[in-house]
């Protein structure tokens, strides 16, 4: 492996994004991967007005809207995760996303009124995709939609190709926690992730992966969340309620070939539990980590005794 290293570090998928390269066109290569980033978060993000992502919301009830490709193979993605997973993944949520407001300085749950009626403008039925017309369409006025569980996993996939077809054979990208590792690094040793433990303040790690030609997506819920009457609300809604999903998690980390993949499965775990979540995570060939409220780990794969938090 070449020892020419190369990184970059910018904001993009509304997060800090870093990849570090290894290879004499390293430099070159970021920057076309950087690019790519940015313009898939210029066609998938739910919080730019003028997305592609976004016509089809403003759209809704109206027309179906020409989209790219690469948005269309997305959204494809999104419905056979949400049939598959019975609803815990769902890019149609957004209304309940937007009533709850997590990103925001949230103190207070909503009425119960309103979930009802975000509720009604959530649902991938509502969602039709023509494939030969290249086109999306929501069917029922005020829905939208928020691929922003799974379109960073397809940018670092994204990424991850085009480092390799300007012969990049060793890198490490890094999208706001969707971690992708390509090869190897020096003397042929796997890239090692760390994993962490979501009851540390000091964001200290809880066991070490060492991954090769994988992507690893940690869904926590210990930054957005508040208390009320000695109840933690965190971000991590379920679909099929409208709340804050009550699986007794702190966290779930997929590992698997696909960040794509792994991005929309954290979620879909997450909101499912570890008992549902295990035929799941079987179906697509994942691994998977669950951090629990009490501090218990579980894993369907053999991890380190010390893998303790």
């Amino acid at each position: 492996m070449s020892e020419v290293k190369s990184t970059i570090t910018f904001r993009s998928c509304g997060t800090l994004c870093s990849i570090l390269a290894f290879g004499p066109n390293a430099k070159m290569a970021l920057a076309k991967a950087k690019a790519r980033i940015e313009e898939i978060d210029d066609t998938m993000s739910a919080f730019k007005p003028n997305s592609f992502l976004n016509q089809i919301s403003q759209n809704a009830g109206k027309s179906p809207v020409k989209i790219p490709g690469d948005l269309l193979m997305v959204l494809k993605a999104s419905l056979a995760l949400g049939l598959e997973s019975g609803g815990a993944f769902d890019i149609s949520c957004r209304p309940l996303s937007a009533l709850w407001a997590f990103d925001e300085v949230k103190t207070e749950i909503p009425l119960g009124i309103a979930i009802e009626g975000a509720l009604k403008k959530t649902g991938l039925s509502h969602l039709h995709l023509d494939a030969k017309e290249s086109t999306a369409y929501l069917d029922q006025a005020g829905m939208s939609l928020d691929l922003g569980g799974i379109a960073k996993g397809y940018a670092a996939d994204e990424a991850k190709r085009i480092l390799l077809e300007n012969g990049i054979e060793s890198a490490l990208i890094n999208l706001g926690g969707n971690v992708l590792g390509l090869g190897a690094i020096a003397d042929s040793k796997p890239w090692r992730v760390g994993i962490r433990n979501p009851l540390s303040l000091e964001g200290a790690y809880f066991t070490i992966l060492e991954i090769h030609e994988e992507s690893v997506v940690t869904s926590g819920v210990d930054e957005q969340f508040f208390i009320e009457k000695g109840k933690r609300y965190h971000h991590i809604l379920d679909p099929r309620t409208g709340y804050p999903a009550a699986t007794h998690l702190l966290s779930t980390t997929i590992i698997g070939d696909s960040s794509m993949i792994a991005d929309g499965l954290a979620t879909a775990c997450f909101v499912l539990g570890i008992k549902d979540a295990l035929p799941l995570l079987k179906h697509y060939g994942y691994r998977g980590i669950f951090v629990q409220e009490d501090g218990g780990v579980y894993a369907n794969f053999p991890m380190s005794p010390n893998a303790m938090v």
